[in-house]
């Protein structure tokens, strides 16, 4: 918020308050100096002598994150805005539906960790969202309470993952990976701050009802013992920095890459990703010919996330044709 506001005013022209506020980001914890440096929000700033000195304040910053972040040993799971949701949960139900949003934005998004601040500015969780989907799915959100108490056992699994990717890439840091409730469309993201996991996807259980849920839904929620390779795609995406490349071929590239070095650290892929490569590998040639014909182009909709988003019925992709009823495959990262 304070970087954010740095932005606002860098624009406006107030170089005196922009200035003021980006060094109160950067020794609030603000430590990524690559975006600070190509950021054209602050433009404005960089023929000010007070420029480098923010620059050099943000890579010292950063030089304490790295270390701070290096032990996968150390890595942790942050559960609190599942608690807070629960809290926030209870009380928004004791109100009527029309007075819900506001008390899950007062008691839950706007207490809520950088994490879930994080989400929410993704626009991929909202207090009116996720009134919506209380109010649409209640027997399932009853039910998932218990289940998304019990984050804390996929970690031991995930931390062997994690030193694996140690070894193979000495560099690799280890932000915080934050566990939180949405509104049962998004399973997890990479952001500055972290990993951003939505604990109620992963909530598949014989108990859990799941009449109230659309096929999209049904079809994508799974078991909690999908978080380790989950988690570890995602914190592949975390360590790539990449241009801003939109060609298809180069976000295959991103997803596949993040694929193959999660399963190589946590020893497997997601099983929906396992049941895609059982039926693309036997196509290997047929996809190959079409895929050659469309990879330069920015039009993704054929190939990848086609029906992973909450109500997305349009332009499948060839995998998932393939797959006839195995919607929402592959979780939507970033």
């Amino acid at each position: 918020m304070l970087y954010d506001t740095a932005c606002s005013l860098a624009l406006v022209g107030d170089k005196e308050k922009a200035f003021q506020f980006l060094f109160s980001a950067i020794q609030a914890g603000y430590h990524r100096t690559s975006h600070l440096k190509t950021d054209s929000d602050l433009d404005s700033l960089h023929d000010d002598a007070r420029w480098a000195k923010a620059i050099a304040a943000c890579d010292h910053q950063e030089v304490k994150f790295i270390k701070d972040h290096s032990d996968p040993n150390k890595a942790r799971f942050i559960t609190t805005d599942i608690s807070r949701f629960w809290l926030a949960y209870d009380k928004a139900m004791s109100v009527a539906p029309k007075d819900r949003a506001a008390i899950l934005q007062r008691e839950y998004i706007d207490r809520g960790t950088p994490g879930l601040k994080d989400f929410n500015r993704s626009g991929r969780v909202s207090a009116e969202g996720l009134a919506k989907a209380i109010e649409s799915s209640p027997n399932f959100f009853k039910a998932i309470r218990p289940l998304s108490a019990g984050i804390d056992r996929q970690r031991a699994e995930t931390i062997r993952a994690f030193r694996k990717l140690k070894e193979l890439y000495p560099q690799a840091i280890f932000p915080d990976t934050y566990f939180l409730i949405g509104e049962i469309s998004f399973a997890g993201m990479a952001s500055g701050n972290g990993l951003l996991i939505g604990a109620e996807m992963f909530t598949r259980s014989p108990d859990i009802p799941t009449a109230e849920l659309g096929d999209w839904e049904r079809n994508t929620i799974m078991e909690q013992s999908e978080i380790p390779p989950l988690v570890a795609h995602e914190f592949v995406h975390f360590h790539q920095a990449y241009g801003s490349q939109e060609s298809l071929l180069c976000k295959c590239l991103n997803e596949g890459s993040a694929d193959f070095i999660g399963e190589l650290i946590s020893g497997r892929l997601l099983t929906r990703t396992q049941k895609a490569h059982v039926w693309a590998d036997a196509r290997e040639r047929q996809l190959w010919d079409e895929f050659q014909k469309e990879m330069d182009g920015t039009d993704i909709s054929h190939w990848l996330y086609a029906g992973n988003e909450k109500g997305d019925s349009s332009g499948r992709s060839r995998l998932l044709d393939g797959l006839q009823n195995q919607r929402g495959l592959l979780p939507k990262s970033r």
